[in-house]
């Protein structure tokens, strides 16, 4: 068999075969039809739970999840209380080697270009661009989207991410009076307002801005000024409705110290009487500190013209309704561009032989729209249909983009692999796990001063702090638990009996499809001290993604609970806590696999569906390494072109 000199793994979050064969045949991806007729197609299943941070990590180090240890998008560790939650976005906490270090140690030179959870660097002698790929926030961010308006926006609440309150996108109401003692104001038509947009950094120190709006054709006001003094000849920019400014740098103060910070802003909203006004602010983030090596982070930047920008919770200004379609889509073709450009620019100057890439604009996508593309779910509104499959068409294709200026990079003897991490479906109803485990007298809260509920964790005995598990409140296990372990048992039967006797009320359909003891569950790789001591996985028309929040009046199953001025509810699209094998309508839990190159079948679809953990020994036989130590997939040996 021919071995492979060069090798690029395009990962494609939650893209599924179902939608990349129906673009293809409306002829919007050229590129992914090429690999289709040219290599090797396959869906894939992923592991339990069916998410970014656990089967990215499957997929690099072809370990199960309770191998890795990257059980969930954030962990419960053991010796902890069970109200504690960490971060699984990072290498600090994955238990298995990886491919790219396996490849290293092997000779090979590697560079990661925003693969998820490959943050803080594990390589050596390679190059890579960021890593961390938490979807909600990232601590090299000085601050996330922002949004500023004349009238109050909807935030999202992402602590039990263990994203604090001021690290993901923020809205702030703010009011225009006339304005006073500016330098070098520009003519008006009617009196210039003012009003200030003030920015803290997590752990830093305010930063004010200074805004005005003047009439400059005396048709209203239509211009708008951002500066860091009040002097016209020193600001930053000046847009119209509808424009993004340049990109823009500044200096804060954050928990680091001195930070440049690089930005650009769009204006949403400007009425002729300023009474209405909105601003949408990208994320500010920094010049330098995101690569390895850190001269690196420059040399991108100039040679690509911009600076690199994360999308990092998108999903609050497109469902909270601060920003349109529209301006959505240029923020993802923004990233997605800069990541081709960059991609390109390594391939063709630097020294390499294997590439790890990875694009998220799919998923957040799916998350926001893929409910109103799908007659079955409860966010699908016909008038706004035609809408949304337009925009996740036009994201696929910009996935489509990327992978064709990699390819072209690369040359024709290249083996190109695109893969995801799971797929995505849009249920019906809202299961709130932590709800009716409350109502059974299984977790103990207390009413806050604004009504709110609050665990008391003294009294609790099991908790889901992510869908898929349930963890025991154990006594001498978890710091504080309660539960003694001589009722640990009685403990898991009796959650386990309520939970397959659980059923919708209006449909009588079960809400959940499997649960099991941990031990149990061991045969799909839900071992370790990390994984849930109960796993279940959920009815695809049902949505426990808010299962950790207690909600006032404990509803156990509901419709999605609030919708945007744009008509499109938070979560439309989901991919936690299911089966693999679940599919739901337009939707699939199954994710992809895309296999060209020198040895590689052309034109060949498998019949039986991969696993991630099956990517990297795979990929390891085709280049002629050997895999990672803790490997536990199977090389696919039926996608090999066979020696005559």
């Amino acid at each position: 068999m021919a071995r492979v000199k060069k090798c690029i793994l395009l990962g494609l979050d939650s893209a599924n075969l179902n939608l990349v064969e129906r673009f293809v045949k409306e002829g919007h991806l050229p590129n992914m039809k090429r690999l289709m007729e040219e290599g090797v197609t396959s869906e894939t299943f992923p592991a339990i739970p069916t998410g970014t941070a656990m089967n990215w990590t499957c997929i690099a180090t072809g370990a199960n999840v309770g191998t890795h240890g990257i059980v969930e998008m954030t962990l419960h560790l053991p010796g902890t209380s069970l109200s504690e939650r960490f971060q699984s976005f990072t290498t600090e906490r994955c238990q298995a080697e990886y491919l790219w270090n396996a490849a290293e140690r092997q000779g090979k030179k590697v560079i990661l270009l925003r693969y998820p959870a490959s943050w803080p660097p594990t390589i050596k002698e390679g190059l890579q661009v960021e890593g961390v790929g938490n979807p909600d926030w990232n601590p090299f961010q000085i601050a996330p989207r922002l949004g500023f308006s004349t009238e109050k926006m909807r935030e999202r609440n992402m602590e039990a991410y263990g994203a604090g309150p001021k690290e993901i996108s923020c809205a702030y109401k703010v009011e225009f009076k006339e304005a006073q003692r500016w330098g070098n104001r520009p003519s008006s038509n009617s009196p210039p307002l003012e009003t200030i947009l003030k920015i803290r950094p997590p752990g830093g120190e305010e930063k004010a801005f200074y805004a005005l709006v003047i009439d400059s054709k005396g048709e209203g006001y239509d211009r708008f000024f951002l500066s860091e003094e009040k002097d016209i000849e020193k600001a930053l920019c000046s847009i119209t409705e509808g424009e993004w400014s340049n990109f823009l740098k500044a200096e804060f103060t954050t928990s680091k110290g001195k930070e440049e910070g690089n930005f650009r802003m769009k204006l949403i909203e400007l009425s002729k009487d300023a009474k209405r006004f909105r601003l949408y602010f990208s994320q500010i983030f920094p010049s330098t500190g995101w690569t390895y090596p850190d001269s690196l982070a420059r040399e991108l930047t100039e040679h690509i013209g911009r600076p690199y920008q994360l999308l990092c919770d998108i999903y609050s200004p497109i469902l909270g309704g601060w920003i349109d379609s529209k301006t959505y889509l240029e923020e993802l073709e923004n990233q997605m561009s800069w990541l081709a450009e960059a991609g390109e620019y390594l391939v063709k100057n630097k020294d390499w032989d294997m590439l790890f890439a990875q694009w998220h604009g799919i998923d957040y996508t799916d998350h926001c729209y893929l409910g109103g593309m799908d007659p079955e779910s409860s966010a699908y509104k016909e008038q706004r249909a035609t809408e949304c499959e337009e925009v996740i068409r036009r994201v696929y294709q910009m996935a489509d983009v990327y992978l064709g200026r990699l390819m072209k990079a690369a040359g024709e003897e290249a083996l190109i692999l695109v893969v995801s991490d799971h797929g995505h479906m849009a249920p019906r109803k809202v299961f709130h796990c932590n709800n009716f485990l409350a109502r059974e007298g299984l977790i103990a809260y207390k009413e806050t001063e604004d009504g709110n509920l609050k665990v008391d964790w003294s009294k609790t005995k099991v908790f889901s702090p992510f869908g898929s598990y349930i963890y025991v409140n154990l006594a001498g296990r978890e710091k504080g638990g309660v539960v003694d372990p001589k009722d640990y048992e009685k403990i898991r039967e009796k959650v386990i009996d309520l939970f397959r006797n659980l059923k919708d009320p209006e449909t009588r359909e079960n809400v959940v499809n499997m649960i099991l003891k941990k031990e149990e569950a061991a045969f799909f790789g839900q071992h370790g001290d990390r994984v849930g001591d109960i796993v279940y996985t959920l009815n695809p028309k049902y949505n426990d993604e808010t299962a950790w929040i207690l909600t006032k009046g404990l509803p156990i199953i509901e419709d999605p609970p609030y919708e945007s001025e744009e008509g499109i509810y938070p979560f439309a699209g989901v991919h936690h806590t299911y089966l693999p094998s679940s599919r739901q309508n337009l939707g699939t839990m199954k994710a992809i696999l895309f296999i060209k190159g020198p040895g590689v079948k052309k034109g060949y679809r498998r019949k039986v569906p991969a696993r991630t953990i099956d990517v990297t020994p795979t990929v390891a036989y085709l280049v002629g390494i050997h895999p990672p130590g803790n490997a536990e997939g199977r090389v696919l040996y039926d996608v090999v072109e066979q020696e005559e």
